[in-house]
């Protein structure tokens, strides 16, 4: 009988042995996956900061040079290349006549 209670108690043992093992396996994989999506938080947390910053930066934007702004601007910059464009014009212009008067009076006079 003694030898009965002896295998039976080895036979418990065994088992316990066995369960702590797969606890322990269990444990190390909960763990595992645990750092994983504290990982995948973290990752998220900080895209989430970039998005502010990004959304911060976009309305600075907006409010320091909003589209009105832009085609003002845009519409100045051609006004001012279209009044460059007359000032070259008539110099040119003005050159042709002064050119055209001293061909005449070099003919004349000359």
């Amino acid at each position: 009988m003694k030898n009965e209670i002896d295998d039976f108690t080895q036979l418990i043992l065994n088992e316990l042995k066995s369960n702590r093992e797969a606890v322990d396996s269990l444990r190390r994989d909960i763990d595992t996956k645990l750092d994983s999506i504290k990982k995948d938080i973290a990752d998220v947390k900080s895209t989430e900061k970039e998005i502010e910053k990004l959304t911060k930066w976009r309305s600075d934007v907006t409010n320091v040079w909003s589209t009105i702004q832009m085609k003002e601007a845009k519409d100045e910059l051609y006004d001012q290349k279209d009044r460059w464009s007359r000032a070259v014009g008539v110099l040119a212009v003005i050159q042709l006549i002064i050119g055209a008067l001293l061909a005449l009076l070099v003919k004349k006079y000359g």
